[in-house]
């Protein structure tokens, strides 16, 4: 809870101090934040400031998982697949590989994908 104190702090002064300094330094910026828990739920249960929570939920993006968006997997893994190449090497996945992580359930998301493609 202590760190949702100096957050909220910077959110609303755009100030802070730095550790050992006793003077304040001044930030202007942007916070975007991500995560995968349900904050209502957490400042419910008084796990998450509720003032911190109504100063960062200026709007929200649902983003459905890989595990509902199956229909995606071919053009993430192609993706995947042409940042894998930059370095040169040209890789492809073929329909018959794709078969393989389409029955998967993908708990870890896009990352557990982008392991399943890039592992060797």
């Amino acid at each position: 809870m202590s760190m949702q104190v100096k957050l909220l702090r910077l959110i609303e002064t755009g100030t802070f101090h730095t550790v050992g300094r006793p003077e304040v330094k001044r930030s202007d910026f942007r916070l975007i934040y991500a995560t995968h828990k349900d904050l209502t739920d957490l400042v419910a249960r008084g796990v998450f400031r509720y003032d911190l929570y109504y100063q960062i939920n200026i709007f929200t993006i649902h983003l459905p998982s890989v595990a509902v968006k199956q229909s995606d997997l071919p053009f993430l893994a192609k993706t995947l697949l042409t940042r894998l190449g930059q370095s040169g090497t040209e890789y492809h996945i073929t329909g018959s590989a794709m078969k393989i992580p389409a029955k998967y359930q993908y708990k870890g998301n896009i990352r557990e994908l982008n392991t399943y493609c890039t592992e060797p």
